[in-house]
């Protein structure tokens, strides 16, 4: 006869291993309903919350903790919060922050919150942004725990993005049978935090890395341009140098020649190409035109001599040379003689011009208001 049979009764050790089976099950269930609610309301872990923007958000607060297996869940226990630096849109009102954060504003904005309860007090800081990879300096931050979803009786139920239960502070509970995993937990996020510390920091340096190199880029871009300007600048000195150095050799040409018939040509003087011929028009000069004829001399500037014949002397003198320059000399009286278009030398014997202590005798004459010498010989043995 089996003990199922309706005339017997079980024996004491079979209703003691139905109801450790029974209770076997029952904890199954709960467990499996605890992880249901952990992954289906999206278990997050982060130093901040992200926001839908235009829209309402609501962010419960509720002391929470962790199941058999390590995964948050709410924990009833009457906890109080404060909050400070709460941005102008959002609003508290016990432990729900709420408000619409506006379409335009950019974030993030970093909170306080100050918990008080039968678990410990406490304060935490993090930001409530809109976008998940803001850039912010996360020194002070604080890592949480928070679910998507709203708060209903120390239940955790679903709700639309912008809806938040934020585990705050998160505590370890002790269960009566099996294994409990909060340590575990607490041990994984405190590595979870650690990884995203420092992936943020490295985050932030390659971004400085980036900017850098744009900016070094940048400046070999200028450096580039400036260096082709250089070039083209030391070229256009070069050129203009070279142009006012040949006007300058230029200027110092004076035309003395006395054109007597025939065809002469002087080239590259202060008036350009400048060609005489007995009765012929030179021209091509900043001075004008000229005309010359046989036995009237050119000189630069532009000057027209009258008929050397015709000159008046203006003075006679005699002196020292003391100094000889390409067109003149200085006398030891201090007298300048300006060699014209009409002046005439007599050197020393066997010499080609005058010398530093040559004594000579001067005739002087005026023309376009500047001094020559008339006639200047060398009164040498």
């Amino acid at each position: 006869m089996g003990i199922f049979t309706s005339s017997s009764k079980w024996p004491f050790k079979a209703w003691r291993l139905l109801l450790v089976v029974i209770l076997k099950q029952m904890r199954t269930i709960v467990l499996v309903a605890l992880i249901a609610i952990a992954v289906a309301g999206g278990v997050l872990r982060n130093n901040r919350v992200v926001l839908q923007s235009g829209v309402q958000n609501n962010i419960n607060f509720a002391c929470g903790t962790y199941a058999v297996d390590g995964t948050p869940n709410v924990l009833n226990q009457a906890y109080t919060y404060t909050f400070s630096n709460l941005p102008n849109w959002c609003n508290a009102q016990g432990n729900i922050l709420s408000g619409i954060p506006p379409a335009g504003a950019a974030g993030p904005w970093p909170i306080n919150v100050q918990y008080q309860g039968p678990k410990g007090n406490g304060w935490s800081s993090f930001l409530l942004c809109l976008d998940s990879n803001v850039n912010w300096n996360t020194n002070g931050l604080s890592w949480i725990t928070y679910l998507q979803g709203t708060l209903s009786n120390w239940n955790i139920a679903p709700a639309n993005n912008g809806n938040w239960v934020v585990l705050l502070p998160l505590v370890s509970n002790s269960y009566p049978n099996g294994i409990v995993c909060a340590d575990q937990a607490n041990t994984h996020n405190r590595a979870q935090d650690k990884v995203n510390e420092v992936q943020g920091q490295l985050n932030d340096l390659n971004k400085k890395l980036s900017d850098a190199q744009a900016l070094v880029a940048n400046l070999n871009n200028q450096i580039a341009s400036k260096q082709n300007e250089l070039n083209n600048a030391n070229n256009d000195e070069k050129d203009t140098y070279s142009k006012w150095d040949t006007c300058r050799s230029n200027s110092n040409i004076i035309v003395q020649n006395k054109l007597q018939g025939g065809s002469t040509t002087i080239s590259n003087g202060i008036f350009g190409s400048v060609i005489s011929t007995g009765g012929t028009t030179i021209s091509t000069g900043t001075g004008g035109s000229f005309i010359s004829t046989p036995g009237v001399s050119i000189a630069t500037n532009g000057n027209l001599s009258t008929n050397c014949g015709s000159i008046q002397s203006t003075g006679q003198g005699s002196g020292t040379v003391v100094s000889v320059g390409s067109n003149f000399v200085v006398l030891n009286n201090g007298v300048r003689l300006n060699f014209g278009g009409c002046t005439t030398k007599k050197y020393r014997s066997g010499r080609q011009n005058f010398a530093v202590a040559d004594t000579i005798s001067y005739d002087l004459y005026n023309q376009a208001g500047n001094v020559f010498a008339r006639s200047v010989t060398c009164q040498c043995q």
